[in-house]
């Protein structure tokens, strides 16, 4: 016999279930061991100690010269990026330096292992080979502009040696001009000089002086008339200049042979 439904007597016989329909009874949640992990010691706890072990609490900010050299390569990669940029360099500038601050001072802020002997020695290799390399730089821009400034100098010495050979055509021809003129001075001046005398008579004396003297004079008395006529002639004051006025040409002459064309243009002639 079938127990009444609502009694308590538990039914032996277990319920079917249709497809699709879920059961209302509420199930018991299973009991699941809960491995505990072990506690996790505090991050700050282990970077601490992680740090003491480094020795990372004898660090000490960079120095100023490597802030220098820090900010000095920034300063470069700036200029070549905005070397690079054609629009905008100012907004580019401004953004840039922006950057470059934060960093400067982010890596001021920084703590490095303090320098050693050999540091400090690679630091001022460092510096030294940096102000080399500016010094480098400067010396080539200068060797370029000396480059420039020495072929500009051959091209106007070529420009010059162009204008030169003209002018010494012209010269050459000048001097050339100027010697035929003095050469045609020379001869006119030669011809002006010539002195014209009169051409001896072509006949011939048949009797001399003496002879005529003579026949004029009766007796013996033509020797001494003569000799006194002679005296007369010698003391005689217009006699004096022209034999005065012919000693002067003859000196005047020998001038003119003895110098020549090359001579001076003038000779002065004795005063009488």
């Amino acid at each position: 016999m079938k127990p009444v439904r609502g009694s308590s007597r538990p039914s032996n016989m277990k319920m079917q279930k249709k497809p699709g329909e879920k059961s209302s009874a509420p199930q018991e949640p299973r009991k699941e061991t809960v491995r505990q992990k072990p506690s996790q010691k505090k991050k700050g706890g282990t970077s601490s100690n992680k740090s003491k072990s480094n020795g990372q609490e004898k660090w000490v900010p960079l120095t100023r010269l490597s802030i220098i050299g820090l900010k000095s390569i920034v300063d470069q990669s700036i200029l070549k990026t905005l070397g690079l940029n054609r629009r905008e360099k100012e907004e580019t500038n401004k953004h840039l330096n922006i950057l470059k601050t934060r960093l400067v001072g982010a890596c001021a802020e920084l703590r490095v292992p303090p320098l050693t002997r050999g540091d400090f020695e690679t630091e001022r290799i460092a510096s030294q080979l940096q102000e080399e390399g500016r010094r480098s730089l400067n010396g080539k821009k200068t060797l370029s502009r000396l480059e420039s400034d020495l072929d500009n100098l051959l091209v106007a010495l070529e420009e010059m040696e162009e204008e030169k050979k003209p002018l010494e055509k012209s010269c050459s021809s000048l001097k050339g001009q100027l010697e035929e003129d003095k050469a045609v001075e020379m001869l006119q001046m030669a011809e002006r000089c010539v002195l014209h005398i009169r051409a001896p008579p072509t006949h011939k004396y048949t009797t001399t002086l003496q002879a005529q003297l003579s026949s004029t004079v009766p007796g013996g008395e033509g020797e001494g008339m003569a000799r006194r006529l002679g005296d007369i002639l010698l003391t005689s004051a217009p006699l004096q200049d022209a034999r005065l006025l012919l000693a002067n040409a003859g000196q005047f002459t020998d001038g003119l042979l003895s110098t020549g064309p090359s001579g001076s243009d003038s000779v002065d002639l004795p005063q009488t």
